[in-house]
């Protein structure tokens, strides 16, 4: 009977401990050694890091351009600048070059006035400050001068250059052109009604400063003469001075 449970307890033991000692088996402590090193399995883990020289690769930034909001407010204010003015202007696509020159709005001016009608050839880009100002200026100034002057009304202006991103003069150093800021016009020529051709090169004449000039000089001449005379006068008391 004893013998019998002994036999038993043995079998149960052997049993017990039968799993254990197979595990140990099937791996052999030799192949642990084969196992990749744990830092294997991370090897393509990301973030990835670019190689040396690949960041030139990247896209270069955007070019400098208007906002949609700059845009949007200068086509308001334009808007309202225009309001009420005879004239044809057309919307232009933004300009915008380096960090000073351009503008978000600009505006194709075909023609301004309708009794007669200033045409505009070919039509130049320009800003809506600078087409209000042609405006007044060719109906206050120019059209009442052309009458006067040539006998009939300008029907027609010949452009020559208006946006250009330059400095004043076209020299290398200075202040930005107004030309630059799509607020200027060259005009080559003026014609009239009768086909008269006023080129601004040939037959430009006198400007304001010049003219002044002039009157200055003049008036410091009738000055210098009517002291002499009066020496004159003061020296010889009994003879009268000759006409100046």
């Amino acid at each position: 009977m004893h013998v019998t449970r002994w036999v038993t307890a043995a079998v149960l033991c052997a049993l017990a401990i039968a799993p254990a000692a197979l595990a140990q088996q099937a791996t052999p402590p030799s192949d642990a050694a084969k196992l990749p090193p744990p830092a294997a399995k991370y090897e393509h883990a990301w973030p990835k890091v670019l190689p040396n020289g690949k960041a030139a690769e990247a896209p270069a930034p955007a070019p400098n351009e208007w906002s949609k909001q700059e845009i949007e407010l200068a086509e308001a204010r334009c808007t309202a600048m225009l309001k009420g003015l005879d004239l044809v202007a057309v919307p232009d696509a933004p300009i915008r070059e380096g960090t000073e020159c351009g503008t978000p709005a600009p505006m194709r001016l075909v023609s301004i006035g309708s009794n007669p009608q200033i045409a505009f050839s070919p039509p130049p880009a320009l800003t809506c400050d600078m087409i209000a100002a042609l405006h007044r200026w060719l109906q206050r100034d120019v059209q009442p001068l052309a009458r006067k002057h040539l006998g009939a009304p300008v029907v027609s202006v010949a452009t020559m250059s208006a946006y250009s991103c330059r400095n004043a003069y076209g020299r290398k150093s200075g202040r930005l052109s107004e030309h630059g800021r799509v607020n200027a016009l060259d005009i080559g020529a003026f014609v009239t009604a009768k086909g008269h051709q006023t080129m601004v090169v040939a037959d430009w004449g006198p400007i304001a400063w010049e003219i002044a000039a002039q009157a200055a000089a003049a008036q410091k001449q009738r000055e210098a003469e009517a002291a002499a005379a009066a020496a004159m006068r003061k020296n010889s008391p009994g003879v009268a001075p000759a006409a100046v």
